[in-house]
């Protein structure tokens, strides 16, 4: 977990996470394990991050990641498998 990170009640974080630089993680979040959180990502209340999936510098989730991908944007659309 980087500096300037923020992360909120009930947060679970996997083994081998990068949480990186200025990234928000709201309340009840599940990140799974294995995942990449680039900087200034923002995470929403209650949302899963499955594992092996890499969030996109600057990317705002508002739902579901599912395992092994790549999201980004604003909101977080779907880019294509981390394999």
């Amino acid at each position: 977990i980087h500096n300037l990170v923020q992360i909120a009640h009930g947060v679970k974080i996997g083994r081998n996470c990068l949480v990186i630089a200025n990234s928000m993680i709201s309340g009840s979040v599940n990140i799974e394990e294995n995942c990449w959180i680039s900087p200034s990502a923002t995470i929403t209340n209650k949302v899963n991050v499955k594992k092996n999936s890499l969030l996109g510098i600057g990317t705002v989730v508002i739902k579901d990641v599912a395992e092994n991908s790549i999201v980004a944007g604003n909101p977080s659309k779907f880019l294509r498998n981390n394999v």
